[in-house]
């Protein structure tokens, strides 16, 4: 058996300018391996084929997975994960990414009854996750960077990977090439510079987030969360990467 014989080619799911791949663009160069974006929240698609794609990686967003009134374009990407799901494709989704997983497998999101979570908090690993490919090398207890006030139901068949003290659901995997994150494990310095600046603008005195405690926290666990993030997109790439039936 050998490689896909195009090698491994990432498609991204934006919802908006500022939610992008962010240190996960630079560990995708570091491995010469190309990706596309595709923004789906200004009207882009293109026929339910992903034929030049190996991976998928579903990004975060300000809006809501059962928003579909609203934002009508969440009913074509709900297709599109369908879709990468019976094509067995490689499945990364991350807050509002891993939240439309959970939908499409039949589960529920909605708003979170204990509150947002905005920041760095506490993130513990189920004992499931030491066997897991992609996080069995994270420390059981760590600092992840949350920005969502949603929450979802754990997938049937799905295994619960990660929890918080406020939400339980915090990472799953869904067979052996899905996994959804409640926690943005992408997160740059400057992405989180610009999440504090747009959610000032668009929220009352009252609601805004005092900006000092998370640049100071972010200091503290950047580095150490961006090198767990190296070891996730390797394994993620490395596990599920297709092989060609060719010798």
């Amino acid at each position: 058996m050998k490689q896909h014989p195009t090698g491994p080619r990432i498609l991204a799911i934006q919802h908006a300018d500022c939610e992008n791949l962010g240190y996960f663009e630079t560990v995708l160069r570091q491995l010469k391996i190309p990706f596309d974006y595709l923004d789906v929240s200004s009207g882009e698609t293109f026929p339910l084929t992903l034929n030049n794609y190996t991976h998928l990686i579903i990004l975060g967003g300000f809006m809501s997975a059962y928003q579909e009134r609203e934002y009508p374009w969440l009913r074509y990407e709900c297709d599109l994960i369908e879709y990468a799901l019976e094509r067995e494709i490689g499945i990364v989704g991350i807050c509002l990414g891993a939240q439309l997983i959970a939908k499409v497998l039949g589960a529920s999101v909605q708003k979170g009854d204990r509150g947002s979570e905005i920041g760095w908090y506490d993130l513990v690993l189920t004992p499931e996750a030491q066997q897991d490919p992609l996080l069995k090398e994270f420390p059981q207890q760590l600092k992840a960077l949350q920005w969502h006030g949603d929450t979802f139901d754990l997938p049937e068949n799905a295994v619960r990977l990660a929890s918080s003290s406020k939400y339980e659901n915090q990472a799953f995997r869904y067979g052996d090439r899905v996994w959804g994150l409640q926690f943005h494990l992408e997160v740059t310095e400057d992405i989180i510079q610009r999440w504090l600046v747009n959610h000032n603008q668009r929220h009352p005195v009252p609601q805004q987030i005092p900006p000092y405690p998370i640049q100071k926290a972010t200091s503290k666990n950047l580095p150490k969360f961006q090198t767990m993030a190296d070891r996730f997109i390797e394994q993620f790439i490395a596990v599920t990467t297709p092989v060609s039936q060719s010798s």
